[in-house]
């Protein structure tokens, strides 16, 4: 929607204004590869990921946990894509900094719930609202661990040469 997209945009320029260089496939990064191909190449070249979790389904009316003993009727529930879980998901696998965002009125499952080892902030989708000390806070502490997990992948100890090893260095390196 065009509140979506300015807040979208206002997210962009915050962060060119840090110096970084936000990259989004299909907003201003393309591939030929399918989609999630051409995600996990762009991940593979970032240093952090921000997942920003906007409405994509509103549902009126439904129910959650239908014939169980535990089924619940819902209203006015809005939903992000899909999309949003898989690339959190993936961040998180390569040991990205990430701070998830996710729009007041929208369900917040999975990655995009509080709780987990993401940091997740609720906010109104409103360019205003990057302007609030919790949220500037956030992104400044998430832009200082940036390039962390390059740094890590650089400190881990090489796998031996398996092919060296006499048997009895082999047998030692195994653990139970």
């Amino acid at each position: 929607s065009p509140r979506q997209e300015a807040f979208v945009t206002a997210v962009e320029e915050r962060l060119r204004a840090l110096g970084l260089n936000p990259r989004t496939i299909g907003r201003n990064a393309w591939s030929a590869d399918a989609p999630l191909h051409a995600v996990t190449d762009l991940m593979k070249k970032c240093d952090g990921a921000v997942v920003l979790a906007l409405e994509r389904f509103h549902f009126p009316e439904g129910v959650e946990r239908r014939d169980s003993s535990r089924e619940g009727g819902l209203t006015d529930i809005c939903m992000p894509t899909a999309w949003n879980q898989i690339e959190a998901t993936m961040a998180y696998s390569r040991g990205l900094p990430l701070p998830v965002v996710v729009d007041e009125n929208v369900r917040g499952d999975g990655l995009l719930e509080k709780g987990h080892d993401s940091y997740v902030q609720d906010l109104p989708i409103d360019p205003t609202s990057l302007n609030t000390p919790a949220f500037m806070g956030i992104l400044e502490s998430w832009r200082s661990q940036l390039g962390q997990h390059r740094q890590d992948e650089r400190h881990v100890a090489p796998a031996p040469d398996v092919s060296n090893m006499t048997l009895a260095e082999l047998m030692g390196s195994l653990r139970p």
